[in-house]
């Protein structure tokens, strides 16, 4: 029997058979599923999802003698730390912040040392390799949201070198959701980290070209994901399925990818992660030859590839992680103020955090306004904007103001 209870009620064994939520909102991977840890049952909590159906035929009922739903309260001493503005009108960064944007500095430097290395033909310290992916894991299990904007909001301009290390950031995201253990962690953020060794065995004139690719020099492009395993087995100490990265990155669902041809499950869980990644961070980085898209019409179109592509829950589970409106993107909201999103909103992500930085004329606001959008639900966010239609410097802008917490 199907059964609407409090969520606080639920207990290990219970059987969950579905959530009043859209998948976007939806912390959990399946929507049925087995109650078989009490993580599990924290999860409800976290994510203010109060009621739940059970079905009674496939897992234990509620007891009458359980206890009927707490109710919450406040402790003493529990508030929000607000942050203060400093005198210049800026808000000071948080330690954490510093900590985030230090790692993916020293991160960039050792990747951009590595990939230089490849292309003189050195065999690189696979020392160097996992002792950044380590200090990365670290970022991701402690801050992760922090990392995520700084890869893509970090003002470094060479996205041979940043492709690498955001991969690796975004493929880590998505291990820590899919519950991977630290050490499977490292594994699967090694082999983003190197997935790309074999394009600095390519010709640069070919790798730089600033326009369409001629078939033979898509041919020797191609060729990139090959090259790089050979080089990457000559190296002591990285794991097989770290190659397993390097090796399926382009490989496609429907087997229309290459070198193999792999189709569906053929594709290893590593494979599959790294296809949508990559993807995602090359249609919206800016490269030689096009202009990125704004990433809210990246996953769209990530999301319209879901059944051809790529593994469809997987896409899902990479557009809850990232958020509907990624970080530091623009957006018009209902009152025609165009805002920044600077933190995203787990239990709802078409309210998070804004930053309001022009008004409806598109004229820069004397002083930025911060909004929770799940607090002021008379705005809602209408539509994204292009940069490139104001007057603002995206990094920039997010480097000031991107980390302030709103309370």
């Amino acid at each position: 029997m199907i059964k609407k209870i409090p969520s606080s009620r639920l207990r290990i064994g219970m059987y969950v058979d579905h959530i009043e939520r859209g998948w976007l909102e939806n912390p959990f991977f399946k929507n049925q599923f087995e109650i078989i840890s009490q993580k599990q049952i924290d999860k409800f909590k976290e994510f203010d999802i109060r009621e739940v159906y059970i079905d009674t035929s496939k897992g234990l009922d509620v007891s009458e003698e359980m206890e009927s739903e707490p109710k919450a309260s406040i402790q003493p001493g529990e508030s929000p730390d607000k942050k203060e503005i400093s005198a210049e009108g800026k808000p000071p960064k948080s330690a954490a912040y510093k900590k985030a944007k230090r790692v993916y500095a020293t991160s960039y430097q050792t990747t951009r040392k590595l990939m230089n290395d490849v292309r003189l033909g050195k065999l690189v310290d696979a020392r160097e390799v996992t002792n950044t992916v380590e200090n990365l894991v670290d970022q991701i299990l402690n801050e992760q949201e922090t990392i995520l904007g700084l890869s893509k909001l970090q003002d470094y301009d060479d996205y041979t070198y940043t492709h690498s290390l955001n991969v690796c950031i975004f493929c880590l995201a998505v291990g820590r959701a899919l519950g991977y253990s630290k050490e499977k962690l490292a594994n699967l953020g090694v082999g983003a980290l190197i997935h790309d060794f074999g394009k600095m065995l390519v010709p640069i004139k070919i790798l730089n070209k600033p326009g369409r690719l001629t078939p033979d020099e898509f041919k020797i492009m191609k060729e990139h994901v090959v090259r790089g395993v050979t080089y990457i087995k000559q190296l002591s100490g990285i794991p097989p399925e770290a190659i397993q990265v390097a090796l399926q990155h382009h490989e496609r669902f429907s087997g229309k990818g290459y070198p193999q041809g792999l189709k569906g499950n053929e594709i290893s869980e590593f494979g599959k992660i790294a296809s949508v990644v990559d993807v995602y961070d090359a249609i919206t980085s800016d490269r030689v030859y096009h202009r990125g898209m704004i990433p809210n019409k990246a996953l769209q179109k990530i999301f319209e590839w879901r059944y051809h592509d790529f593994d469809a829950e997987l896409v899902e589970m990479f557009i809850k992680i990232v958020g509907i409106y990624p970080l530091g993107s623009l957006v018009r909201l209902s009152d025609g103020n165009i805002a920044m999103v600077i933190e995203g909103n787990p239990h709802n992500s078409v309210r998070p955090k804004v930053l309001i930085l022009f008004d409806s004329s598109g004229k820069p606001m004397d002083s930025p306004v911060p909004v929770d959008l799940a607090e002021h639900t008379s705005l809602q966010i209408q539509e994204c904007v292009e940069p490139e239609t104001l007057d603002i410097d995206i990094k920039k802008t997010w480097e000031e103001w991107g980390t302030i917490t709103i309370t």
